[in-house]
């Protein structure tokens, strides 16, 4: 009975350690950047009050141009969404500190597949 104890307080020990760690808790206002699409004026209002709110430094806001749909086909999202992330986190080395890409409204929602052709 005393070891099945001494075994729980040692898990929850350990728990209440990880928890307590870096590594478990929350995002930082600056491990947090925002996608936004340029052509819909509602993303960058959203993004901004999202800034705002939860202490997002505004030079952590990506503006894309995308059209404003929910489907990109693949070879457009590479040049209009994921060249220009990479581009804007490795500027002053950003992707050693940011942890989390916010897509706002207004990003499609949806990458078409690869053609194996």
């Amino acid at each position: 009975m005393i070891r099945n104890l001494v075994r729980i307080y040692l898990v929850w020990a350990a728990l209440l350690t990880l928890a307590s760690s870096g590594s478990l808790s929350g995002l930082e206002p600056s491990e947090i950047a925002l996608l936004i699409n340029q052509t819909n004026p509602d993303s960058l209002r959203i993004a901004e009050s999202y800034c705002l709110k939860r202490g997002v430094p505004g030079d952590h806001i990506i503006a894309v141009t995308v059209a404003d749909t929910d489907n990109l086909w693949r070879p457009y999202y590479h040049d209009r969404v994921a060249e220009p992330v990479s581009r804007w986190l490795r500027q002053d080395q950003r992707y050693r500190t940011i942890r989390c890409l916010v897509c706002c409204y207004g990003v499609p929602l949806r990458v078409g597949s690869v053609s194996l052709r």
